[in-house]
């Protein structure tokens, strides 16, 4: 999930994000955070065409 923690070039011009790498592709990533509310982060970059897609799951741990 390297991707969505990248700062941007200028806040004026949004600029396109690199392409993923091709490891991360077709992999599922969990996240838990250690500091803070209790979330779990799912993340998953799949290849679409010439398109790559990122799904991002945030689940609270508290019911």
């Amino acid at each position: 999930m390297t991707l969505l923690n990248l700062p941007p070039a200028s806040p004026d011009i949004p600029s396109p994000l690199p392409r993923p790498q091709h490891v991360i592709l077709n992999h599922l990533y969990m996240q838990k955070g250690k500091s803070g509310p209790s979330v779990v982060a799912l993340g998953s970059t799949h290849r679409f065409l010439a398109k790559y897609v990122t799904v991002v799951l945030y689940k609270s741990l508290q019911r």
